[in-house]
């Protein structure tokens, strides 16, 4: 399962980068996993932990229709 999220958000996200730099904007939600998984285990929560800005901040919410 966090193979999976990780391999989404990456997709999600490709092509953007941190604000005012050049580093890919992945490095955020995977630093957000890295730092829920010092707390627990549990897959669910570190999946969510990789996808959460995938729907305000990826190139995906811009597919939906407003």
């Amino acid at each position: 399962m966090i193979g999976e999220a990780a391999a989404f958000a990456d997709k999600a996200h490709k092509g953007a980068f941190r604000k005012g730099t050049k580093i890919p904007y992945i490095t955020h939600p995977m630093e957000t996993a890295v730092i829920v998984s010092a707390f627990t285990d549990d897959e669910e929560i570190i999946a969510a932990a990789l996808l959460h800005d995938v729907p305000g901040k990826s190139w995906r919410t811009r597919l939906v229709p407003e």
